[in-house]
């Protein structure tokens, strides 16, 4: 499960190699914790994959005992990979074992074996089985990427890589359209904001415009009573003549 690849044995017996991140039986947990990681001490030497593993021989009860497998990479062998091929040629059982349809042999130490070293063929796409000797279906077959993607495929999946501006499993989603979006709303609240400064200042000047004619009125209305008083003054002063 969630991507594991399974490992049979000799006994009818199989191991499941949990891909980074899951754990326990099947590797149907992905919440790591001290109790189910069991790569998180590092155990695996000369750079060696570590993956949480899961034995079926242990038994098929609720409990999961922790458990880990080393990927060894060429030339390197025996338990925790920490021994070469030159040192230990019995331990190499790659040499001995054949992965057909261009699959690649790796030694592989999984604790709780009876042996300390077994194998395991990595294959390619559309092969499966112990010795990469099952087809399957090309798991791009059905080109499942979108958008002019181009499809990877691995053993039981498939991987897309996507052309710009796409992405997501199969390339559906545009990348930025929602900021694209919000680069626009920002755009119309700056219009909108644009527009309310004219409408106010058009409103501005408006005022100004009646604070001005109001001011020139009353001067002139004063400048009427004035003139109309000193007539007034005048007559009175002719006829007190």
């Amino acid at each position: 499960m969630n991507g594991g690849s399974c490992m049979t044995l000799e006994d009818g017996h199989y191991v499941c190699l949990c891909a980074p991140g899951y754990s326990e039986k099947h590797c149907a947990s992905a919440e790591l914790s001290p109790e189910n990681n069991a790569c998180s001490s590092d155990p695996c030497e000369n750079e060696s994959t570590c993956r949480n593993s899961y034995l079926s021989s242990m038994g098929n009860s609720g409990f999961y005992q922790m458990q880990y497998a080393c990927i060894c990479p060429p030339g390197f062998t025996g338990v925790n990979c920490a021994s070469t091929i030159q040192n230990d040629p019995i331990g190499d059982v790659c040499s001995v074992r054949v992965c057909d349809n261009g699959g690649v042999c790796y030694n592989v130490y999984q604790t709780d074996l009876d042996i300390n070293v077994y194998f395991f063929c990595d294959c390619p796409a559309a092969f499966i089985g112990k010795h990469c000797g099952d087809t399957i279906s090309d798991p791009c077959s059905s080109n499942p990427c979108e958008n002019g993607g181009f499809c990877r495929s691995f053993t039981t999946s498939f991987e897309c890589q996507c052309t710009s501006p796409y992405a997501g499993t199969t390339c559906a989603n545009v990348v930025g359209r929602k900021k694209k979006r919000e680069i626009n709303d920002v755009s119309m609240v700056d219009l909108n904001s644009r527009d309310g400064m004219h409408r106010s200042s058009a409103i501005g000047t408006d005022r100004v415009i009646l604070a001005v004619s109001i001011t020139m009125f009353l001067g002139m209305l004063v400048a009427v009573v004035i003139t109309f008083k000193k007539r007034h003054e005048n007559v009175m002063n002719d006829q007190v003549s």
